[in-house]
């Protein structure tokens, strides 16, 4: 769509909020622009990773960027699909749905909530990162870690299903506000800019837990541009809904 009806944003607070999460597809432009409702809070943005042959058998990888999917800041897992981020998107649906009916399986309790379903897929996907890509012009670029191309990696189910059986599960962290691609002025312009960092983290499976807040500007900072806003150790109860206050970039 267009733009994001605020209807359809509740649609999407009350899935997250009784427990299912919603997979969204990055579409299919090989652009950075923000494809809504995808990019809105409470989804998991997915896009798509090929083999670079027609014929499987015949790859030398699996892991090239799919052309006609879309990149940028808010993208989560890279799936593998042949038919841009549509199939990735069914394909990460899919397994949202193993991850979810092991859970029942394995009688989890309480159930797995919409955050902890989307920590275990991002937590346990494979990295992609290959060095080369940095001077090889045939590569899109790819960092250690998260990127703007890749996300956090390849999804990888057999991970995250031995992650539930094992009863390693996430804890939760939910960034409300600012929203994605809000406009914030920068220090010492006219309007100036202080804002709230605002949200939920909880570790409701583990009697306490240790948390960092961090902010730095732009799509892909370095971990030297990271400014600490908050941290804590052992604390027992969930952080909310002011994670952090009156911060200014």
């Amino acid at each position: 769509t267009v733009d994001s009806s605020t209807f359809v944003v509740a649609a999407l607070d009350y899935a997250y909020q009784n427990g299912a999460l919603v997979v969204a597809s990055a579409a299919d432009e090989n652009s950075f622009h923000h494809n809504l409702p995808g990019t809105n809070n409470h989804t998991l943005y997915v896009h798509a990773v090929r083999q670079d042959t027609n014929e499987p058998q015949n790859a030398t990888t699996f892991l090239n960027f799919n052309n006609c999917t879309n990149y940028g800041a808010q993208l989560q897992l890279s799936a593998p699909g042949e038919s841009c981020s549509s199939k990735a998107t069914g394909t990460t649906s899919g397994m949202a749905g193993l991850v979810y009916s092991y859970a029942l399986e394995r009688g989890l309790a309480p159930s797995l909530s919409a955050e902890e379903a989307r920590q275990l897929l991002v937590m346990t996907a494979d990295d992609i990162y290959v060095p080369e890509s940095a001077t090889d012009p045939t590569k899109y670029p790819s960092k250690p870690g998260w990127d703007q191309r890749f996300g956090y990696g390849r999804n990888n189910i057999r991970t995250a299903l031995d992650w539930v059986g094992a009863g390693r599960i996430p804890p939760e962290v939910d960034v409300t506000s600012p929203t994605w691609f809000q406009m914030i002025p920068a220090r010492g312009t006219a309007t100036g800019a202080t804002f709230d960092v605002t949200g939920r983290v909880a570790a409701r499976r583990a009697s306490s837990f240790d948390y960092t807040i961090e902010v730095a500007c732009g799509v892909e900072p370095e971990a030297a541009d990271f400014t600490t806003l908050a941290a804590e150790t052992n604390r027992t109860a969930p952080l909310g809904p002011i994670l952090a206050a009156s911060v200014t970039l």
